[in-house]
């Protein structure tokens, strides 16, 4: 097992492991997600270091089975809030049977480990509510509700 940063030459299984995240997504909101491809621009763009991002990949025997995409990011300058810097995780993503191994908590890690590193004041995410595998994984990491989004079909 190894926990490094995604390359080019992972590109291909980066592709794989965005569609698995993507289909699972649309699962849990057909009315808003679709099952697609992740743009590969933008997966150069996190391979790249691009405009803050970072992906750290999960390899096992030289196959790329976990991903995390992370970014930092800036409090918006609104009178009142506090300027602070945050670890914003995008995105990660195991594959199906490699889950329920502690992939997602070392990606995690490795990202909090980051974030640290760049002396981040706090670390965030977004969940949808019906990944309840998720929702748990991070709760148990110690990741409590902030803000809540809602929504309706009209």
């Amino acid at each position: 097992m190894n926990i490094r940063k995604a390359e080019l030459t992972d590109l291909f299984a980066l592709d794989a492991l965005y569609l698995s995240l993507f289909k699972q997504m649309a699962v849990y909101e057909p009315n808003y997600m679709n099952a697609a491809r992740q743009d590969e621009t933008f997966i150069k763009k996190i391979i790249a270091g691009e405009d803050n991002f970072i992906g750290f990949v999960y390899e096992k025997e030289g196959i790329v089975c976990g991903l995390a995409v992370a970014q930092i990011q800036s409090t918006d300058p609104y009178n009142c809030l506090k300027p602070l810097r945050s670890v914003y995780l995008m995105d990660i993503i195991v594959a199906e049977e490699m889950q329920g191994k502690g992939i997602g908590k070392l990606l995690l890690e490795q990202v909090k480990d980051w974030g640290k590193s760049n002396q981040v004041d706090y670390f965030e995410l977004t969940v949808l509510t019906g990944n309840i595998a998720a929702i748990a994984l991070y709760q148990r990491e110690g990741l409590i509700p902030f803000s809540m989004s809602m929504r309706m079909m009209l």
